[in-house]
């Protein structure tokens, strides 16, 4: 009887610790969402906590594409995502001067060391 009852301790015990794993790697993940401030529409997307995103480029007429925030915060494609949140887009209006475009270069090192993408 005490050999059984040790047994069920501990198999208790290893299922408790194996949900309690299962449940703290699901909240590993958060949600990013995108206000573009016109009208499109962007989807969430959803991260592993400590993970960076290539951040979408957008382009709108008449303005100039600034970059996204976090509050006043400008992110890059660097930035490690630590909790749920929403990005803003930011613009300025294109008064008909020329405006420099930025472009992101990605590379593929077909298997060599891994080159961050530039801006």
């Amino acid at each position: 009887m005490k050999k059984e009852f040790l047994i069920l301790v501990v198999l208790s015990g290893i299922i408790s610790i194996l949900f309690g794993v299962y449940m703290l790697s699901n909240d590993k993940k958060i949600t990013i969402s995108f206000n573009p401030q016109y009208d499109i529409s962007l989807s969430d997307i959803e991260v592993e906590i400590g993970e960076s995103v290539e951040l979408p480029i957008l382009e709108r007429e008449g303005y100039v594409f600034l970059g996204w925030y976090i509050d006043d915060e400008k992110i890059d494609n660097d930035y490690k995502f630590d909790k749920n949140c929403i990005l803003i887009a930011k613009w300025e209006k294109n008064n008909g001067s020329k405006t420099k475009k930025t472009y992101t270069v990605t590379f593929n090192s077909d298997g060599g060391s891994t080159i961050k993408n530039q801006t």
